[in-house]
């Protein structure tokens, strides 16, 4: 951030590899004024940023709900009583990862999913192997 501030850039657009970063980074365009956009990963105070600093991304909330009620549904359509459920979460340090196994958790705690139960849960960094 000191080096594209220095070099006197219009704006920035950042995705954080470490959304508990992101103060720093908001500390520091803030003091210079040059405007800022996350995206993909939320920052820690996305509910106070500052007027020239934004946020775009997908909404986690709604694809992890609709991720895990499509799961339900089809195991359901498919006759299945009992389900047990291995959550492989993404990068824990990435608020989507977070955001998408606590939806995960709250599907299952309805009482149409119910059947579905959590015995893992585990990071995979992204990696499917």
């Amino acid at each position: 951030m000191q080096n594209f501030i220095a070099a006197g850039v219009d704006a920035i657009v950042v995705n954080p590899l470490d959304t508990s970063a992101t103060q720093a980074m908001i500390d520091a365009v803030s003091a210079a004024g040059v405007p800022l956009v996350f995206v993909n990963r939320q920052p820690i105070n996305v509910d106070t940023l500052p007027d020239n600093q934004a946020f775009v991304s997908s909404d986690e909330r709604e694809s992890g709900t609709l991720q895990t009620q499509e799961v339900c549904r089809l195991l359901k359509e498919q006759g299945v009583t009992e389900a047990k459920i291995v959550v492989m979460q993404g990068e824990l340090s990435n608020q989507a990862a977070v955001q998408r196994t606590q939806d995960i958790q709250d599907v299952i705690a309805t009482l149409d999913c119910a059947f579905m139960q959590i015995v893992e849960e585990q990071t995979a960094n992204r990696n499917r192997t």
